[in-house]
């Protein structure tokens, strides 16, 4: 399954021939914003596996080398064991990885944090805390 990249006016003269590419499930259709940035990835409907229910399913024992089950030397379910760390994460959506809280939210001007712990202590103002009774349950009398 290949990849493509659109942009929204590209989309917008063309929508049903894309639409149609990625109905045929070879195709998924990643539309752009006009800054280059991924708004919203086009991809195939699931298929449905097979028939029955799901105790047909089970009962016969049949279906039980489908592959969406997935194999232990299978890399979809090794994947799903074995997850990305934030760093191979970062790299596959091209951001830098993050490795402190400052290197996500930066330290902070002096000017960033003017008027912060007014705001906290007006916002602790206005939470109206009360002691927990057994009338706040529900099937209390």
């Amino acid at each position: 399954m290949s990849t493509r990249q659109l942009s929204i006016g590209d989309f917008a003269a063309h929508c049903l021939e894309e639409i149609k590419a990625v109905q045929s499930g070879d195709t998924v259709l990643e539309i752009l914003s006009s800054g280059g940035k991924v708004i919203a990835v086009l991809n195939p409907a699931p298929q449905e596996l097979g028939g029955g229910t799901l105790a047909d399913w089970m009962g016969s024992g049949t279906g039980l080398d489908d592959p969406t089950l997935g194999d232990a030397g299978d890399a979809a379910a090794q994947d799903f064991w074995h997850p990305l760390s934030a760093r191979q994460q970062a790299e596959l959506q091209h951001a830098p990885a993050v490795t402190s809280p400052e290197s996500l939210l930066g330290d902070g001007t002096e000017e960033e944090w003017q008027g912060f712990e007014e705001a906290l202590e007006s916002w602790r103002a206005e939470q109206v805390i009360r002691p927990f009774s057994a009338a706040d349950l529900p099937h209390a009398a």
